[in-house]
């Protein structure tokens, strides 16, 4: 026999992952994160929400915010996910913490000369319907 112990139980876990920049103070991050977690309305007290360094991450160090909320009739987890990353984002710029972007290093290989290939387009007249 399977129960499934969260089909009358309208508490739920959530997770959010987030990446702020080497160099970051990550304990204020996290103070941030969790401070906005608090200060949502539909996430619980109890259990409190909790922030994890998670990882050395490629491009950015690694947070975890878990928290729990109560779903009903008119509260969407998703909705609650989205009110929080709106509100870190905004409260971690305001302290100057940036959340990076992906990035690659592209290493060329100049042991030889590249070969450069000039070409030549055909002319065409321009097109006289963007004229006034």
């Amino acid at each position: 026999q399977v129960v499934n112990w969260t089909y009358s139980n309208p508490r739920i876990r959530r997770e959010i992952r987030i990446g702020v920049a080497y160099g970051s103070p990550v304990r204020e991050a996290s103070e941030i994160i969790v401070g906005c977690a608090n200060e949502h309305a539909q996430v619980l007290k109890d259990p409190a929400p909790e922030v994890f360094f998670e990882d050395f991450g490629d491009n950015a160090l690694m947070l975890l915010l878990m928290f729990w909320v109560e779903l009903g009739p008119q509260l969407s987890a998703r909705r609650v996910d989205s009110d929080l990353r709106y509100a870190m984002e905004k409260r971690l710029a305001a302290a100057g913490i940036a959340i990076p972007f992906p990035k690659r290093d592209v290493h060329l290989d100049l042991s030889e000369p590249l070969p450069v290939r000039i070409t030549h387009a055909a002319a065409t007249p321009p097109d006289s319907s963007c004229r006034s």
